[in-house]
């Protein structure tokens, strides 16, 4: 896949999108590409510049395809997914402990490395954060013979989302019995277990959350949080004080004593359990009242990071969507007294949109306007998707001899050894001709040439005359 990117790389136009960025332009604009090309563009952009990046996309299953395709073309395998469900109800309800721990893990990577990629859909770019800073305090190193101080500990995992309890037979819950504490990171398939001589760290090691059986020993270990929204029970008081400023703000707004009643006492029971460092169920529909700023991903990427925008008109739409869907629950939680005025559970799309200070590059398969927008260079890449062949090898034998006649450097990808040889097996049969290689020569190539790669769908770049075909078509 190497070979592919380093000769697009030096093509004038891809060349110019590259030279752009490095030259500090503020917005540019690509169309034309679509599927794995578009992976393959975006992947290459970022490797040529260096830059931390965030990519964009209107909707997880689009988030989720470019990462599966951008992991293959990408060398660092630095590219990480941040999957946020586009239903209001799922940021109100329990999370999916594995989209939970994907999401903890892809932040706290892309955080601690300078090039990383995140991949993210529209939502997730609304979701208010804890300060970036947070990330760095509420990670617990633990190593043998090291000394820790217990108490702290147990808070520490309290902040972090861990609930204590007896046993931790499941992801998310810690237990402290005599010497031994144990911890069951959600990011992990089995919970580790802590065993302390006095205050030091005696042992450390996995065992089985059923039998209680020990698994292997481990050095060192670091535990990171189970939740997105890191409060320290500063921040519980603090959100406690300014939740009942904005009720006293809201009642007054009331008019029907009734209501009054229900929105006074629903809302002061909540006032109640934050003045308590209780840490309930839907104490995300807070997050507006807990830091003294909110933050975004925007703010976790640096003014010099790159932000991808992956069909900015589909992204804009999605987000006026969800901005609706909000309003609408603020007023119906307003009518039934579940809610203040200042309750919000994320950015407006405004916001987001005015807060974003990155160089920018929109992604569009249709060369067109895209409002709010004003790029400086605009790129038009011509690509088509591969055709499916449905094992009709007269219309692959047409293509082959049009793409040789064109000089057309033809590309065939198969996932592992077995499967290459199967497919020059099967070419052959049919008198085509076709090289193995288990890395890609140098382009322009003369003869066809199967290569290994796993990617969603090949594509044909006639402007760039290369043609990359997978085992599905």
């Amino acid at each position: 896949m190497y070979e592919i990117k380093r000769y697009l790389q030096n093509r004038d136009d891809v060349y110019s999108i590259i030279n752009g960025v490095e030259s500090g332009l503020k917005e540019q604009l690509v169309s034309g590409l679509s599927g794995s090309a578009r992976s393959m563009f975006t992947t290459l952009i970022q490797e040529a510049t260096h830059k931390k990046t965030l990519i964009v996309t209107h909707q997880l299953t689009q988030a989720q395809q470019l990462y599966e395709d951008m992991l293959e073309f990408s060398q660092e395998k630095n590219v990480y997914l941040y999957p946020v469900n586009e239903l209001l109800a799922s940021e109100l309800a329990v999370a999916s402990p594995e989209l939970l721990s994907q999401r903890i893990t892809a932040l706290i990577n892309w955080l601690n490395t300078d090039n990383a990629i995140l991949i993210a859909p529209v939502a997730a770019l609304k979701r208010m954060l804890p300060p970036v800073e947070y990330w760095q305090t509420y990670q617990l190193h633990f190593e043998l013979e090291q000394i820790i101080d217990i108490d702290q500990t147990l808070e520490y995992l309290v902040e972090m989302g861990y609930l204590r309890q007896d046993m931790a037979s499941s992801p998310g819950e810690f237990s402290l019995r005599g010497g031994i504490l144990d911890i069951y990171p959600i990011t992990e398939e089995q919970p580790l277990r802590i065993e302390l001589f006095d205050d030091e760290i005696d042992s450390i090691r996995y065992y089985d959350a059923e039998s209680q059986r020990s698994l292997e020993k481990q050095e060192q270990v670091t535990i990171v949080p189970t939740t997105e929204l890191l409060l320290k029970d500063s921040d519980l008081v603090a959100a406690g004080q300014k939740l009942e400023q904005s009720l006293n703000k809201t009642v007054k707004k009331v008019k029907n004593k009734s209501d009054q009643q229900v929105l006074t006492e629903t809302i002061t029971a909540d006032i109640d359990r934050l003045n308590h460092c209780e840490r309930f169920q839907e104490i995300r529909k807070y997050a507006a009242f807990f830091y003294d700023d909110n933050y975004s991903l925007l703010d976790y990427l640096p003014e010099d990071g790159f932000i991808i925008l992956d069909e900015m008109s589909r992204i804009q739409e999605t987000a006026s969507h969800l901005d609706n869907e909000e309003q609408e629950w603020l007023k119906d939680n307003l009518q039934r007294g579940k809610a203040v005025g200042d309750s919000r559970l994320s950015f407006d799309w405004n916001e987001v949109w005015n807060n974003m200070k990155q160089q920018r590059l929109y992604l569009s398969v249709f060369l067109r306007h895209i409002p709010n927008t004003n790029p400086t260079n605009i790129v038009n890449l011509s690509c088509r998707a591969m055709q499916q062949f449905h094992g009709q090898m007269n219309l692959l034998e047409n293509e082959m001899d049009r793409w040789h006649k064109g000089e057309i450097s033809v590309i065939i990808l198969a996932p592992n050894q077995s499967r290459m040889e199967k497919i020059q097996s099967v070419l052959e049969d049919y008198q085509m001709s076709a090289t193995i290689s288990e890395t890609l020569p140098n382009l322009p190539v003369q003869h066809p040439v199967i290569t290994i790669g796993n990617i969603s769908g090949g594509f044909e770049l006639p402007m760039h005359k290369i043609a990359v075909i997978t085992e599905n078509e």
